[in-house]
Parts: structure tokens; sequence; C-alpha cells
């Protein structure tokens, strides 16, 4: 969903980070390629921009349950990393525009709710509340490229605040400090 990410995120050499992007997966897609996203080394961050594609087809439960697959699969395999969950932006593509919003709300709502409970280890970024829908293609679902940026800038601004005013983190353990 969101295009071109990559070019707008730049987080400095001093984070190892990565960015995957795969146009059109759902969130079951993701978790079958978490082990081969896992790198050698120690990974200091790992992001989530998903469910976009999943939201208008499956029932919120379903959605939820598959993310909690996924976020399994996400500790296991990078279990030192800080996970940034990004929330959904609005959908205007379908002629059910408004319930697929308020299923966007409500696994936004899910996704911050992992954040709150998780003493740091997981952010949430708000993609939804201040989002504007001139920055959505004339699809209603893809972003032009200030929208990518002001994700991007959503998502970077989340981010450098955590990784530069919580070092180390307080749920790492001494292995995941060095």
């Amino acid at each position: 969903m969101v295009r071109d990410l990559g070019a707008y995120l730049d987080l400095g050499p001093s984070v190892n980070s990565c960015i995957f992007v795969n146009p059109g997966s759902k969130i079951e897609d993701i978790s079958q390629k978490v082990k081969a996203f896992s790198g050698k080394e120690q990974d200091d961050l790992v992001g989530l921009h998903l469910g976009s594609n999943n939201i208008v087809k499956d029932d919120l439960h379903t959605c939820i349950k598959k993310h909690e697959v996924l976020m399994e699969q996400v500790s296991q395999h990078f279990p030192c990393a800080t996970v940034v969950l990004s929330g959904l932006t609005p959908r205007l593509d379908s002629s059910n525009a408004a319930v697929v919003n308020n299923k966007v709300e409500n696994f936004n709502a899910y996704l911050r709710h992992i954040s709150n409970k998780s003493q740091g280890k997981v952010l949430f970024v708000d993609n939804f509340q201040q989002f504007s829908i001139s920055h959505l293609e004339s699809d209603g679902l893809h972003l032009k490229p200030d929208g990518s940026a002001w994700v991007a800038a959503n998502l970077k601004r989340v981010i450098e605040r955590a990784m530069y005013t919580k070092s180390p983190f307080p749920w790492q353990t001494e292995a995941c400090r060095v």
C-alpha cells in the first residue's frame, strides 16, 4: 500500500533496519516471509505497515487473529527489535467505505492496544486521525507521493522519539543490549 516508503524513511546509520516492500501482500503472506526477512545481524527495528489488503475481505476478528500469528513470528525471529506498527490509513475504494473505515479504525485500536500493553517494545503510529484524503490517489486506496512522505514522516517521528530517548529499552535483556 505504501509505495516508495523507503525513499522517504532514512533513519541514519545508527539504526539497523531494512525496508521490505511487498505490494499486494496480505498479513498471512508476510507471516510466511518473516524468517527470510530476519538477518544475521541484530535488528534494532522491525516496521510493519500491513493489513489494508485484508481489511476489505476478512472480518475484523480474522484480521486480528492473522496479525497475532504474525506478531508471534516477529517476536521469535527478532527478539531484540522494537516493533513499529504503522496504523492503516483511510480507504475510499469501496462502495461501503464507511463500513471498511470503521473496520480500519477498530483494527488500528487493536494495534494501539498491543502497543499500550508492550512496555515500549511495540510502538503504534496513528496514520488515520490526522490523515488528509488529498493524500490518496484517485483509486481511493494507494497513496500519492506526498501521502507516502506523510506516512514516512509520521513513522520517523515515532521511531526517532523512541530510539533516541529510551536506550536501552526496559524490556531488552542483557543479550540484546550488547
